[in-house]
């Protein structure tokens, strides 16, 4: 027990199971899904940024 008095606690909550590979799992095609969304929008940035320089080229600048 952790604690005086009335406000005594147990040290240690009650045990609790975890299924550690099924939460990896579920991390593992978490990191996929925003890899795949994150590169999509990096590659539309990508494309945004080059032909920003190419018509900048283009005017002279």
């Amino acid at each position: 027990m952790v604690g005086h008095g009335a406000g005594q606690a147990p040290a240690r909550s009650d045990q609790q199971n975890v299924n550690f590979y099924e939460q990896v799992n579920e991390l593992h095609n978490l990191a996929h899904l925003l890899h795949g969304g994150y590169s999509a929008q990096l590659g539309v940035y990508e494309d945004w940024q080059n032909e920003y320089l190419n018509a900048v080229d283009t005017l002279g600048y």
